[in-house]
């Protein structure tokens, strides 16, 4: 990106799951939020495309701000904890 538009913003982006089986204009869409780990691995996708010590300039949590997508922040992130299951890992 960097390369080829040099002259863009980058912007990172990250997101806790997905499903808009409820809305009435859904397509059955789904991104598990697998207890945390979803938002933790989007959260650090950026490693992927750059260094340490040079990370995008932006991250914009992406919540479509729409409760019946299971993609609120606001809720904080699941970590199954209450169900007997493993917690985020860090």
């Amino acid at each position: 990106m960097r390369a080829k538009y040099s002259d863009k913003i980058i912007v990172g982006g990250e997101w806790s799951g997905f499903d808009d089986s409820k809305a009435s204009w859904g397509l059955n869409r789904h991104i598990a939020a697998r207890c945390g780990q979803t938002f933790a691995d989007t959260s650090n996708l950026w490693h992927k495309y750059f260094s340490s010590d040079d990370p995008p300039p932006f991250v914009m949590v992406e919540t479509w701000n729409d409760h019946e997508e299971g993609t609120s922040i606001e809720d904080g992130i699941p970590t199954c904890s209450s169900q007997g299951t493993e917690p985020l890992s860090k």
